[in-house]
């Protein structure tokens, strides 16, 4: 079971408010397995977390845009945070779980979208606090757990064009 709650506002005729925020609260009821078919539960998660459900998330944008020449600016101000969560379950025991790091990732972009919404360019910052997290862990044959990361803090420059008929 839970909750999400997503709001937007107009502050001013040119800044907007989005938020969003959820929690969930799971839990396998009952969940055995034979993983070999002897006739004895090899595996028993009953009442642990739902894997890849994090408990809380929230977001928080704030978009600003006004006319530029013969297009529109729109600025991007990005918050976002995710709860720890059990990415995997390991066979050898709740010590060797796999899991997500909790993060609160900032973000930025500022784009120009030309007035016939032909094309577009945006210059964008990523995880501006250059948080390391992991997103995944997957054990490997009970022998180490393999790590996967978030992008570190990153830089970039995007275009697009639309081709109309």
């Amino acid at each position: 079971m839970g909750l999400e709650v997503e709001a937007t506002a107009l502050l001013t005729d040119n800044l907007m408010l989005r938020a969003n925020v959820g929690y969930l609260d799971s839990e396998y009821e009952k969940f055995q397995a034979d993983t070999d078919f002897d006739g004895i539960t090899d595996i028993n998660l009953s009442g642990r977390d739902v894997n890849r459900a994090p408990e809380f998330q929230w977001g928080l944008d704030f978009i600003y845009r006004h006319g530029l020449g013969t297009g529109e600016m729109v600025y991007n101000l990005n918050a976002n945070y995710e709860d720890e969560a059990v990415f995997v379950y390991s066979n050898v025991g709740e010590a060797f779980d796999g899991v997500t790091d909790d993060r609160t990732l900032l973000n930025f972009s500022v784009t120009f979208t030309a007035a016939d919404d032909r094309y577009f360019v945006r210059a964008f910052g990523q995880n501006l606090t250059d948080e390391e997290y992991r997103i995944g862990e997957l054990p490997v044959a009970n022998l180490w757990t393999m790590s996967y990361y978030g992008a570190p803090r990153t830089f970039g420059i995007e275009g697009g064009v639309k081709f109309k008929r």
